[in-house]
């Protein structure tokens, strides 16, 4: 009997038709939809038997951007519950965060970006959504949301998140529990002279110290760090990207319970 060989699953999803493109495939691994009849694809790179029937369990971009795939990740490994909660979305652009948070059945949420017109058509008619375009997030005011949220995403780009968190104490509803998502992308928080060749940053160690620094920055803040994951898929450059849970300040020791866990995420992804 002829043994079967073995090949990379991105390679085998393209030749099985689930995907068009070898990026397609190893997008659809990296965000989870991508099974064999017993498990679930890891990596793009796992060897896998070229007998391997393999399965796309849902549509690549069920949002109308790829960050929405970044924000379900996060709702789902935190554990963060959605329904019902007033929630704004700092550099909403074309709208993956904010499409994420009306599927997941969000009251309202305030779609903030710095551009314009880049928020989807869709949405744009959708009455849940306050477009809030042509506005600066760092330059945010309690007046100038109609209420108070619950719940802040946030993926932003040339400017750091650190810029940008001071503004939550002033607009989350002090009577309700909080969550924060932030989308860190590295190359957005070390100094220039740090960014390698292309825009990315391989250096480990500079991930390392920018989840330190940014913990350490929130907890400042009042928001403990309560939760740390690799985002399912990179930047649009390749660059990998964390994302970070925040919660009102529970008095634990932020850094200390999230060392071990920041070198984990950054060192085995």
């Amino acid at each position: 009997m002829v043994k079967a060989g073995r090949k990379r699953a991105d390679l085998l999803v393209v030749e099985q038709g689930l995907t068009r493109s070898r990026e397609e495939a190893r997008r659809s691994i990296m965000a989870g939809l991508v099974h064999t009849d017993n498990h679930r694809v890891e990596k793009p790179g796992e060897m896998l038997p070229e007998t391997t029937i393999l399965h796309l369990k849902e549509k690549l971009h069920p949002f109308v951007g790829r960050g929405g795939l970044k924000l379900q990740h996060a709702l789902n490994v935190f554990e963060i519950d959605i329904p019902d909660r007033i929630c704004a979305d700092f550099g909403s652009s074309t709208g993956g965060f904010t499409d994420c948070l009306l599927q997941r059945k969000a009251k309202k949420v305030f779609a903030i970006d710095a551009g314009t017109n880049q928020l989807d058509y869709r949405l744009r008619q959708d009455d849940r959504v306050v477009v809030m375009e042509n506005f600066n997030a760092r330059f945010l005011k309690p007046e100038d949301l109609a209420e108070a949220v619950s719940f802040i995403c946030m993926d932003v780009s040339f400017i750091s998140v650190k810029k940008l968190i001071p503004v939550f104490p002033g607009i989350i509803d002090p009577s309700l529990p909080f969550d924060g998502v932030i989308l860190v992308k590295p190359q957005f928080e070390v100094g220039r002279d740090e960014v390698e060749k292309n825009g990315i940053i391989r250096d480990r160690n500079k991930h390392i110290r920018v989840l330190t620094e940014l913990i350490n920055f929130a907890a400042g803040m009042g928001f403990t760090s309560t939760g740390l994951d690799r985002s399912p898929i990179t930047g649009q450059k390749g660059n990998i990207e964390y994302v970070l849970h925040l919660q009102k300040d529970t008095g634990d020791a932020t850094l200390d319970a999230m060392e071990n866990r920041i070198e984990k995420v950054v060192m085995d992804g």
